[in-house]
């Protein structure tokens, strides 16, 4: 298994978006957080599936929701 490793800002933006989604519609926010956590997991487990976007950097976007 691979090393993950966050920007430090990443949880703060993590929680800026759920708190985006919690004011849209009740439970959503939850949602978003159980999909922003499953995808940290499959990067963790397989990063060299997705792309390089910038120098080191690999993205993956989520499934359910417009973010990367």
């Amino acid at each position: 298994m691979f090393a993950l490793l966050k920007h430090p800002l990443v949880d703060c933006d993590f929680e800026e978006a759920a708190l985006h989604y919690a004011l849209r519609e009740g439970g959503l926010a939850e949602r978003f957080i159980e999909v922003a956590e499953a995808a940290l997991r499959e990067l963790a487990n397989d990063p060299l599936h997705h792309r390089i976007r910038f120098d080191d950097i690999r993205r993956l976007n989520l499934p359910t929701f417009p973010y990367t």
